[in-house]
C-alpha cells in the first residue's frame, strides 16, 4: 500500500484530479448538503392553536412508588453529553404546619436518574440529608452532580465512584441479576459544614465558566480560558440574604484533611464557602430574600459581570461582581431592585436568543426584562390560577412555556398575540412543579414535573419547534417596540410629575382662578374634539370611506 501511494502513477492521478476535488470541498463548505430546500419554500400555513398536530404529545413518564410517593418534582435537569438520561428531585409535600412537626427529625431527600431506556427502575438513586430543591450537572463532567439541601447545605455526588462501587459490590456479592434493572444507590460524596452554610434552603445554583474566578477574599477575576476549561466553581441562591460561592477543589482538600485527621484548630472544620456576599436592598438596607438567578459574563475579557436574581417579594435584583476595564472606584453589590409581581417569584430564564432579554415567573402572571430598563418590558395578564414554572423555547425566540398550578401550560407566542396564550395544553390533573427543555438533532422534549411526583417527557411538534423565517428579527423589532413603549411611559410620568409640581408652586387663586382654570381646560378638549374630527373626516376620504363635500353638493 505505501509503495502504491508513492509509485509515480499515483503522483499523477492525484495532480490531474486536484482541481476537481479541490472545487468539491469548496462548495462542500458553501453550500449545507442537508438543508430541507422545501421546507424553506413557504411558511407554515397554520398557526397555533388552530392545528390537530400542534398539540404536546407525552412520550413517557417516570413514577416509583418508594421515592416518589407523597413527594413533588422540585427540579428537573438533563444529563449532559448522555442521551435519554433525565434527573429528577423528589421533595415532600408538607404544609406549613406539617413542616413545623418535623423540623430536626432525620429527613431522606432523593435524586432519581430516569433512563429512557428503562421506564421502571431509575439509573441512580442520588440520597441526600434532606429534600433537594435544586441541583446542577457540571456542564463538562456528566458524573458529577451538585445540589443544595432544605437545610442550606451543599453536596456533591461523584456517579462515577458510585458506578464503579456498585461493581465491585456485584463482584463480591455474585449476583447474576441483569444489567439496568437494578438502581445504584449512591450518598453524598462530601456535605458542607452547617455552619457555614446557608441559613434557609438552597433554591438556585449557578456554575461559574472557566474564565470567572472568585478569590478567597471574594474579588473576582477574568482568565484567559484555552478549549472548555475545567469547572470547579459555583454560587448558591438562597432567601437567607446571602450568594455563597463553592470551589471543588475545596471541597477535596477536606476530604484529604480528614483521612490524614489533621487536627487544626485555627480553621474552621469541614466544607464551606470560599467567598460571601450579602444581598441588602439599595434603598433601604434590608436583606434581600432571593430565589433564583442568572450569570451575566460576557467573553469580553474587559466587560463587567453581574448577576439578576428574583426575590421572595417579586423584584427583579441587578447585582455587580466586577466592573469593567478602567471603571474607578468600582463597588460591587446589588445596584438595583425593581418590583415586578405581587408574589414570590418562581422562575427566572434567559432567553437564548436576546441574552438581555430575562423572564421571570411569579403570582398570576409572567414578565419580561430588559438590561438597562428601569421597568418591565412585558407583562403578562392575570391568570385564574398560579403560575408555577416557565421556559423559553429553545428554537422559537418569541415562544413562551409557563406552567400553572390546575396542571395545563400556557404556550405563549409573542408575534401571534400577546393579551392572551395562543394555546393551552392540558398534561396533568396536579399542578405543574417544574420544567426542562431538551433539543436534539431529530427532536425536542420538554420534562415536566408535578406536584404528585411524576414526571412527564412529552415531544414538542413540529410546528412548536421549528421557527418561521425572520422569526428573530421580528421578535428584536417587538422587544425594541416594548422598549420605546416604556420609555414614553416614563417620559409622561415625568411630564406629569412637573405639571403637578408647577400647579401646586403656583399655589391656589381662589375659587374664580378655579373656574377659569376650568373653563380654559373645557376649550382646549373642544379644540382637540374638532381636530381630531377634522383628521377623521380627512382620513376617510383619502381611504375613499366618504365623497368630498363638493361631490355630494354637485349631486
Amino acid at each position: 500500500m505505501a509503495r502504491a501511494l508513492d509509485s509515480n502513477a499515483m503522483r499523477a492521478f492525484l495532480a490531474a484530479i486536484r482541481e476537481g476535488y479541490e472545487e468539491a470541498l469548496q462548495q462542500n463548505e458553501t453550500i449545507d448538503i442537508f438543508q430541507d430546500e422545501f421546507a424553506d419554500l413557504a411558511e407554515e400555513e397554520a398557526s397555533l392553536g388552530n392545528k390537530a398536530d400542534s398539540d404536546l404529545r407525552e412520550w413517557a413518564s417516570y413514577y416509583h412508588l418508594q421515592y416518589c410517593a407523597g413527594r413533588i418534582i422540585s427540579f428537573i435537569d438533563w444529563q449532559p453529553a448522555t442521551k435519554g438520561v433525565v434527573a429528577v428531585s423528589c421533595a415532600q409535600r408538607l404544609n406549613f404546619e406539617e413542616r413545623v412537626q418535623v423540623a430536626g427529625k432525620v429527613q431522606t431527600g432523593y435524586i432519581l436518574l430516569w433512563n429512557f431506556s428503562d421506564p421502571i427502575h431509575p439509573q441512580f438513586v442520588l440520597e441526600a440529608p434532606g429534600d433537594v430543591y435544586c441541583f446542577r450537572f457540571c456542564p463538562n463532567n456528566p458524573d458529577l452532580v451538585v445540589g443544595g439541601v432544605s437545610s442550606g447545605q451543599v453536596c456533591y455526588w461523584d456517579l462515577a465512584d458510585a458506578r464503579a462501587k456498585a461493581r465491585e459490590q456485584k463482584a463480591l456479592t455474585d449476583e447474576t441479576a441483569e444489567e439496568g434493572i437494578q438502581s445504584i444507590t449512591a450518598q453524598a460524596t462530601i456535605l458542607s459544614a452547617v455552619d457555614q452554610s446557608h441559613k434557609r434552603a438552597i433554591t438556585d445554583l449557578v456554575w461559574l465558566p472557566p474564565s470567572l474566578e472568585v478569590s478567597e477574599k471574594g474579588k473576582f477575576t477574568r482568565n484567559t480560558v484555552t478549549g472548555s476549561g475545567e469547572l470547579n466553581q459555583f454560587c448558591t441562591i438562597a432567601s437567607d440574604g446571602l450568594v455563597l460561592f463553592w470551589d471543588l477543589r475545596k471541597a477535596a482538600e477536606t476530604m484529604e484533611e480528614k483521612e490524614k485527621k489533621e487536627e487544626k484548630s485555627s480553621k474552621k472544620e469541614g466544607w464551606g464557602p470560599i467567598a460571601k456576599m450579602a444581598m441588602q436592598h439599595p434603598d433601604g438596607g434590608n436583606e434581600l430574600g432571593c430565589s433564583f438567578g442568572l450569570l451575566d459574563a460576557p467573553d469580553d475579557q474587559d466587560a463587567a459581570c453581574r448577576l439578576f436574581c428574583v426575590t421572595e417579594e417579586g423584584e427583579f435584583v441587578t447585582i455587580q461582581l466586577s466592573g469593567a476595564a478602567g471603571e474607578e472606584n468600582f463597588v460591587k453589590g446589588v445596584r438595583s431592585a425593581i418590583p415586578g409581581h405581587y408574589g414570590p417569584c418562581t422562575a427566572l430564564q434567559r432567553s437564548p436568543f436576546v441574552p438581555t432579554v430575562h423572564l421571570s415567573v411569579g403570582d398570576w402572571s409572567f414578565t419580561l426584562w430588559k438590561e438597562g430598563v428601569t421597568s418591565p418590558l412585558f407583562a403578562s395578564p392575570f391568570a385564574a390560577c398560579l403560575l408555577s414554572c416557565g421556559a423559553w423555547s429553545p428554537s422559537r425566540p418569541a415562544v413562551i412555556f409557563i406552567g400553572k398550578a390546575d396542571g395545563n401550560i400556557d404556550i405563549w407566542d409573542l408575534l401571534d398575540r400577546s393579551h392572551e396564550p395562543s394555546m393551552t395544553v392540558n398534561i396533568t390533573s396536579a399542578a405543574v412543579t417544574s420544567m426542562q427543555f431538551h433539543a436534539s438533532a431529530n427532536r425536542q422534549l420538554l420534562a415536566v414535573g408535578d406536584d404528585q411526583g411524576t414526571v412527564h417527557v412529552m415531544e414538542v411538534p413540529r410546528i412548536l419547534r421549528r421557527a418561521a423565517n425572520n422569526e428573530k428579527t421580528f421578535t428584536l423589532t417587538f422587544f425594541e417596540r416594548e422598549v420605546k413603549r416604556v420609555e414614553y411611559g416614563q417620559r409622561r410620568v415625568e411630564e406629569r410629575k412637573e405639571e403637578m409640581q408647577n400647579k401646586a408652586d403656583k399655589g391656589g387663586g381662589g375659587d374664580d382662578a378655579g373656574e377659569g382654570g376650568d373653563d380654559k381646560a373645557a376649550k382646549e378638549e373642544e379644540l382637540l374634539e374638532l381636530t381630531f374630527r377634522a383628521m377623521e373626516e380627512t382620513f376617510k376620504e383619502e381611504m375613499g370611506l366618504t365623497q368630498p363635500k363638493e361631490e355630494e353638493g354637485d349631486k
